[in-house]
């Protein structure tokens, strides 16, 4: 873990602007537009890690960091939906010193979300490959909702509050998500994956995408014999959504590198979070019973979209995804 995090500070250290440069360019004039630039020389995307979350995203970073030809700056920049106002020059600089990396991307999980954010994506990075990651409904939906009853009481109090929110059906809507990016691009330039292959053949998910960014698919992160990120209860939940608070506060202030480079210390992290959730999950009854509710209720209403989906994909969805949507037909 220690050798995980000493790569994540080093790629933020040596890869993004100061926070000083962030600070000057937070904001750029109402109603300014970014357009690409005429000149093609300066360093820009040639891929980007469009969604999903809660799907393997962090894991798909450190091995995107770890490879010698692939160049990332912090993971969420979040161009393209919640800072394109910042401007294209500010964009351009994340990106400054890629050096001789033959792929230059990032991972921001949210852009899939936002159709506005997959025309910007159209005009400005027409060439650009894009990467999403998607995991079967009723395991989404469950380590979803315990992020976001971990982290924040935006969207509700309780899993079933924060099931009925608008964000929680968005986020799960893959096939609408996903058409905004396809009706826009070309199919060969969308890799859609499964987090089922990364958990069972982590190595050929790896080969599939390394291969679509075009660089060595032979290589062998250390990432592969880890897990990052994985979902854990907090130590104690309303001090995690105030640290949480304080982030975004920093963060929208111009500190997001400030934010990352404390994220991943690995001593931050064990004061934030339990270990793992036990056997039971480290929930009471209650609470296990719900999501189980809410995990087959979510998988009852994606059945009828998976045929559909798998259309638009272009390629079979994971046979776990078929038996637990018609488990109970």
């Amino acid at each position: 873990m220690g050798n995980n995090t000493d790569a994540r500070v080093n790629a933020l250290a040596r890869n993004s602007a100061s926070v000083i440069d962030r600070a000057e360019s937070v904001r750029t004039a109402a109603g300014h537009i970014p357009r690409r630039p005429i000149v093609n020389s300066a360093p820009h995307p040639t891929f980007l890690y469009i969604g999903t979350p809660k799907a393997g995203s962090t894991w798909v970073y450190d091995a995107l960091c770890e490879h010698p030809d692939v160049f990332v700056p912090g993971k969420d920049l979040q161009f393209f939906d919640y800072n394109y106002d910042r401007g294209w020059e500010w964009y351009l600089r994340q990106f400054g010193h890629s050096g001789s990396a033959s792929a230059v991307g990032e991972v921001s999980h949210d852009y899939y979300l936002n159709k506005e954010a997959a025309q910007r994506i159209r005009t400005d990075l027409p060439d650009v490959r894009l990467i999403c990651c998607l995991r079967e409904p009723g395991e989404f939906a469950v380590s979803l909702l315990r992020w976001l009853h971990s982290h924040t009481r935006r969207f509700g109090s309780t899993f079933e509050e924060i099931a009925e929110h608008p964000y929680f059906t968005r986020v799960l809507a893959y096939r609408n998500n996903l058409e905004a990016y396809f009706n826009r691009f070309p199919r060969d330039q969308i890799l859609v994956l499964y987090y089922e292959q990364l958990k069972s053949d982590p190595l050929s998910f790896l080969r599939e995408l390394y291969q679509f960014i075009g660089v060595d698919a032979s290589y062998q992160p250390a990432v592969l014999t880890r897990r990052s990120n994985p979902t854990r209860p907090p130590r104690n939940r309303s001090f995690l959504i105030f640290v949480c608070e304080v982030a975004q506060l920093i963060r929208k202030m111009g500190g997001d590198k400030l934010v990352d480079a404390i994220r991943w210390r690995p001593t931050f992290d064990r004061f934030l979070y339990r270990i793992f959730y036990a056997a039971d999950r480290g929930e009471d009854p209650a609470a296990t019973a719900e999501l189980d509710r809410i995990a087959e209720r979510v998988r009852q209403e994606a059945a009828g979209e998976l045929d559909a989906l798998a259309r638009l994909i272009g390629k079979p969805l994971p046979a776990q995804w078929l038996r637990a949507a018609h488990r109970r037909s």
